[in-house]
């Protein structure tokens, strides 16, 4: 990913906190993405975020031509197979 966004898209990317804007609370941690405007206050949300950027798409449907970035939306997708959905 790293490789991706310095090679693609010219920036270095960090996954280090950003000040907090002036809006925000006082000690509420911002964590911003660096490609677009999303924030969120969780190291984790925002490296699950920073996937919806690579475009990889590691799980497939053993059905059909279908792939996805997240198991849940697979989960959705395999219950549309199923009838259910």
């Amino acid at each position: 990913l790293r490789y991706h966004m310095r090679n693609k898209h010219g920036i270095e990317p960090t996954l280090e906190p950003t000040a907090a804007p002036p809006s925000e609370a006082a000690g509420d941690v911002v964590l911003k993405c660096e490609l677009c405007d999303y924030t969120c206050d969780s190291q984790k949300r925002l490296k699950y975020h920073m996937t919806r950027h690579d475009n990889k798409t590691p799980h497939s449907c053993p059905h059909c031509d279908y792939k996805c970035s997240s198991r849940s939306s697979l989960t959705d997708h395999l219950l549309q197979h199923a009838g259910i959905k």
